[in-house]
């Protein structure tokens, strides 16, 4: 009884499609005595049999959506009429079980492909790395050359080229490139791939100044009046490798220490590394000095008071270190270190000219192993660590375990022979006090 307009067909005509149960809906008007009678001739969508899933690009080595997950989504509809308005809630829960799962860039995209028998094909880009490219930016997110080698970065990132981007290991893998101390901002960004179903992930870098020098000076019971000057390079040649050195200069100590350590040796996939080392040192030991009953040098002169004996250590080592993990990028449980140390040890006066100690028997003080007042340490050393702390850097619960071994070899002056043992237990508790 109503007039018969165009616009409100096509309306009518939506309205049929929305319920979601026809894939085709058309309007067939006929004229009659009375006025226009309408028909509309509808085709209704296939009884739904399955829901299968096909991942572009059609290279990808694997799907990471469960099938079972896609069983359950759509199973209560099998065997009855497709309706499209719950097929797109099937996909909203794929959707969301991608976000909640980590996989942020993976969506269903296009429309869905729908077969006489009944099957339904979703496309799914699931987000896959095309390629890393590491990116160097100044403060004000200019575009910069930077200092770090491409690989030092991309070492630290368990995400590669063909697999699916994934949330999770992101975080760790960003955690583990602003771990290195050398970067003061890193974080993720992504540009499209030459395939449009693949990204490429940009990891962009703001690096921080990995040089120092230091100054000081002071004055102590030990030392006397002494001054300082060291200098730190925590990323030497872009390969963050560290050297170091140190210069002290006292009353009486004299101190000479550098220092060169590559944390990752390069193309080691166990993250082996090793630190080198050469020094001098010269001090009093309150093993000679400090109570009543202070031990002194002979004299050089007759005239002369007694001096306090100076220990010079002279020499240099090498040591490795290895952790047990499943793979470079699982934290360890153990961490295996040995390494060589040679120390010449020797027992000088205020000239630094090595004194004629007397023997024990001759009723003087044997300073030395050697009776020249010099002798050889040849030290092998071992250790092991166990970490179960929640952070290496501020733990507020878990617990540390450190054992070493320090054998030496009985060859050179003094021929000496001796084991150390060494080993260390903490144990944190959390105390919420403030």
């Amino acid at each position: 009884g109503r007039t018969t307009t165009r616009s409100q067909l096509q309306e009518d005509v939506n309205a049929v499609y929305a319920t979601g149960f026809f894939q085709d809906v058309q309007v067939i008007p006929a004229d009659t005595p009375l006025g226009v009678r309408i028909t509309f001739a509808v085709q209704p969508n296939p009884i739904l049999n399955e829901v299968t899933i096909e991942t572009v690009p059609a290279d990808a080595e694997s799907r990471v959506l469960p099938p079972e997950v896609v069983t359950e989504t759509f199973s209560d509809s099998y065997g009855e009429i497709l309706n499209l308005r719950e097929l797109q809630d099937g996909i909203r829960e794929l959707n969301q079980w991608y976000s909640d799962n980590g996989y942020e860039l993976a969506q269903v995209v296009g429309s869905p492909r729908v077969s006489p028998d009944g099957t339904v094909t979703l496309v799914v880009a699931e987000g896959v790395i095309e390629d890393i490219n590491v990116r160097f930016f100044d403060e004000e997110d200019e575009p910069i050359e930077g200092n770090t080698r491409d690989f030092i970065v991309t070492r630290e990132i368990e995400l590669e080229p063909g697999d699916v981007f994934k949330r999770d290991t992101a975080q760790r893998d960003l955690q583990r490139v602003f771990g290195l101390g050398i970067f003061e901002d890193a974080r993720f960004s992504f540009s499209p791939g030459s395939d449009p179903s693949k990204v490429i992930v940009n990891v962009d870098l703001v690096e921080d100044n990995t040089g120092s020098i230091a100054v000081g000076g002071g004055i102590s019971s030990s030392s006397g009046l002494f001054g300082s000057v060291s200098y730190q390079q925590q990323n030497l040649g872009g390969n963050r490798q560290t050297l170091g050195a140190e210069f002290q200069v006292g009353e009486r100590e004299l101190l000479f220490d550098v220092s060169f350590t590559d944390p990752w040796i390069a193309g080691d996939p166990y993250r082996t590394s090793y630190t080198i080392n050469a020094f001098r040192r010269r001090s009093i030991s309150f093993v000679f000095n400090g109570d009543d009953n202070d031990i002194e040098v002979p004299p050089a002169d007759d005239d002369d008071d007694g001096d306090s004996p100076r220990v010079v250590r002279t020499g240099g080592g090498i040591n490795f270190s290895r952790p047990l993990a499943e793979d470079p990028f699982s934290r360890p449980t153990w961490t295996l270190s040995t390494g060589f140390q040679y120390q010449r040890v020797q027992i000088t006066d205020s000239d630094g000219d090595t004194a004629p100690f007397a023997r024990e028997e001759d009723g003087g003080e044997q300073l030395a192993f050697n009776d020249s007042g010099e002798d050889d340490l040849f030290i092998f050393r071992f250790g092991a660590t166990r970490d179960r702390r929640n952070s290496p850097l501020q733990p507020t619960q878990g617990s540390l375990l450190r054992l070493g071994i320090d054998q030496t070899v009985p060859i050179g002056s003094g021929s000496i022979l001796f084991n150390r043992l060494r080993g260390s237990y903490s144990y944190y508790i959390p105390a919420n006090l403030i």
